[in-house]
């Protein structure tokens, strides 16, 4: 009788032990730590890709994300639970259609796979096994990328002199509030400049614009800057319209509006053309 309970009892502590193991539950570093005023972050829970081949199943995460940028081999993408990360190009690297080519692009929706292991950098540099593409967006994160750069190095001209380049992408409908605060930190942080993310009057109430009253009255000499606003007008499947308004602080304000049009199943920027200025 007593061996029977033995037994009994090794089996009841075991049952206890695999269902222990088997809860799956992450718990390495927290990914994208952000540092100073970059994108907020929210958690959401990642499921392995059911297409990706076997022998890769004992990698320790996989994300599926969107590719942000591409500076050489280095790629820079948002997950879906909005922590951006960075990594070299690895040797598996995989298409999942024909049609999407053998080339990288931003605006590519990805799976990677790697060890969970995420160094505290902004954004976080992690090392990744494999990556397979699953789509594109026809180039439309490419698209803000190429009008912010008409408009800072086309007609501004001077950035080299700024210090602030803020951004309010509230009224673009054609990408998440995440992917366009993604766009607005790599394309400052490539030109050497702190991003600030909100309107206008935000900047003003943080103390980077100076007031008088309740009139804007110029950028703080001491934090030269551009306000940049940017929003969608109308819009079909192969023309989207944006508008654009940047505030120079001392030097007024410009209105801009320029027409991209899908062609061949790629977003191309028309001209940008100022409207109106103060």
């Amino acid at each position: 009788m007593k061996k029977e309970k033995g037994v009994a009892l090794f089996c009841a502590l075991l049952l206890c032990l695999l269902a222990a193991c088997g809860d799956g539950e992450y718990n390495g570093p927290k990914k994208g730590a952000s540092q100073g005023n970059t994108p907020a972050e929210t958690s959401s829970t990642v499921s392995t890709p059911a297409s990706l081949p076997e022998e890769n199943d004992d990698l320790g995460l996989w994300e599926q994300a969107k590719i942000m940028d591409i500076n050489g081999e280095t790629v820079t993408v948002l997950t879906e639970d909005t922590s951006l990360l960075a990594f070299a190009v690895p040797q598996d690297l995989s298409f999942d259609q024909d049609a999407l080519g053998t080339e990288l692009k931003p605006g590519m929706t990805v799976h990677i796979g790697y060890d969970g292991i995420v160094q505290e950098t902004y954004p976080g540099q992690i090392t990744v096994a494999c990556m397979e593409v699953n789509s594109y967006d026809d180039g439309l994160v490419s698209l803000y990328y190429e009008l912010l750069a008409a408009l800072i190095d086309d007609e501004y001209g001077n950035w080299e002199e700024l210090q602030y380049l803020g951004f309010d992408f509230s009224g673009v409908e054609s990408l998440t509030p995440e992917e366009s605060q993604a766009i607005g930190w790599l394309f400052a942080s490539s030109r050497g400049k702190e991003p600030l993310f909100g309107t206008i009057e935000d900047f003003a109430d943080q103390g980077y614009i100076r007031k008088d009253g309740d009139s804007l009255i110029g950028w703080n000499d001491s934090a030269p800057g551009i306000a940049i606003t940017v929003a969608t007008g109308d819009s079909t499947e192969a023309s989207l319209k944006l508008e654009v308004r940047a505030w120079y602080g001392n030097l007024g304000a410009g209105w801009y509006e320029a027409t991209a049009e899908k062609k061949n199943g790629q977003w191309t920027l028309g001209q940008l053309v100022q409207t109106a200025v103060s």
